[in-house]
């Protein structure tokens, strides 16, 4: 997961699926088998579990490895029916470590990247951003504006057609190295909902740059991390790429 053995491109093509299987929840890999349960303790969005098993009379194992949180869980067995034995283990600890991840991940995140983020320039009314932390994914926007415009009203009625933003859930994902983050709006435009086909489909993966200002995406965003006092990274500024604006925390 740290990358050690290969490049991280390779780490981040390495846990990814290969081939599906007849089964919604079933994907093979290189060499996981591959699971995403509907029963694990998270509303939202699935979670994968890259896992790898192994047995011989006797004897059993089942390597875990969950991406999302960079956390691996490694069971054993041996005596009689132990192959079940570590499938039992699977079923019972996966819920329980993926609850412990998801608070963590969230109390982390709230240490680090929440908080007021105000225009460089000291006037709020050129640019400032809002983020917190809830009980969704992600880190919740839920204030933006930029040169006076309320940027989530502009997203609101251009891609959705709403006439107020007050459903619109605005949020951030880090979208890769360098601490580069996303906006994904997590509604979906009540006119798709209907369809059987795309309906249910994640349109935030076909609208990715969907807009642009200057060559550059609209959605796109770098926080700037700085250590704290107590040792901690805590983001210091916030880059909106395509709007050419940086906002700096107000503590």
């Amino acid at each position: 997961m740290n990358s050690t053995l290969m490049p991280a491109s390779s780490t981040r093509q390495w846990f990814k699926p290969t081939a599906f299987t007849s089964s919604m929840g079933h994907a093979i890999g290189m060499p996981w088998e591959i699971f995403r349960p509907t029963v694990l303790p998270l509303e939202t969005r699935p979670v994968d579990l890259y896992t790898k098993s192994g047995n011989f009379p006797g004897y059993a194992a089942q390597l875990v490895v969950i991406p999302e949180y960079e956390i691996s869980i490694v069971l054993l067995a041996a005596g009689e029916n132990s192959y079940e034995v570590v499938d039992y283990l699977l079923d019972l600890v996966s819920p329980a470590a993926v609850l412990r991840a998801e608070a963590v991940a969230k109390a982390t995140a709230k240490a680090t990247y929440t908080g007021t983020f105000n225009a460089e320039s000291g006037n709020i009314s050129d640019a400032q951003m809002v983020l917190v932390i809830d009980k969704g994914p992600g880190v919740k926007i839920s204030t933006w504006t930029n040169l006076g415009v309320d940027m989530l009203q502009t997203f609101a009625s251009v891609m959705f057609e709403l006439e107020t933003s007050d459903n619109l859930d605005a949020r951030l994902y880090p979208i890769g190295e360098n601490d580069m983050w996303r906006v994904v709006f997590e509604n979906i435009s009540p006119r798709h909902n209907d369809r059987p086909v795309t309906g249910p489909a994640c349109r935030n993966w076909m609208a990715v740059d969907n807009f642009r200002y200057g060559m550059l995406p609209v959605d796109e965003f770098r926080f700037t991390l700085e250590d704290s006092q107590d040792g901690t990274l805590r983001a210091t500024a916030l880059e909106a790429i395509g709007l050419r604006s940086v906002m700096v925390r107000d503590d």
